[in-house]
């Protein structure tokens, strides 16, 4: 297993990089882990994954600033459903919406796995410089303020369930 080199970019921006990371693979070095079946490792490659798919939904929503015909409820809960629905009036109401994804790199998680429902923590390195915000009516890119967050850490808490896997319950920027 290997640890990615934080939410950073090559040229040793933090995660609160208002610069669009490079494309070059960062250096990766090798660290101690749990065997690979262990129940830890296994949750880290199904959050990583569920979390993944998230994205991809919130992706589309944001694409038409609605939820309807997307699967966002099959990832988030609570605060985090109620957060993003919040955000699509934001959007409709400015007559905006989104092209692109975000993407997100697990980068440290811890479990309590066992719970009755399994919890997690986990921190992702989060990249939005992909995500452009458009006028809907016109599909013009919205001018957006310069030196902004492009890459920063968010805090995903999260728990099993039986029918769905890993939910998203909050997200924390």
């Amino acid at each position: 297993m290997f640890l990615i080199a934080g939410c950073s970019n090559d040229l040793g921006n933090s995660a609160d990089s208002k610069e669009a990371p490079s494309k070059t693979p960062q250096a990766t070095k090798p660290q101690a882990s749990p065997t690979p079946t262990s129940p830890e490792d296994t949750a880290k490659r199904e959050l990583s994954a569920r979390y993944d798919a998230y994205q991809e939904e919130l992706a589309k929503a944001y694409g038409k600033a609605s939820t309807k015909g997307t699967k966002v409820n099959l990832y988030a809960t609570g605060v985090a459903f109620a957060t993003t629905q919040g955000q699509m009036r934001v959007l409709q109401k400015a007559g905006q919406s989104t092209s692109g994804t975000p993407r997100a790199e697990l980068e440290n998680a811890s479990f309590d796995l066992d719970r009755t429902v399994p919890k997690a923590t986990a921190k992702f390195c989060s990249d939005v410089s992909d995500w452009k915000l458009l006028d809907r009516k016109t599909k013009k890119e919205a001018d957006l303020p310069e030196g902004r967050f492009l890459r920063y850490i968010t805090v995903v808490t999260a728990e099993k369930w039986p029918k769905y896997g890993w939910m998203v319950l909050e997200e924390k920027n």
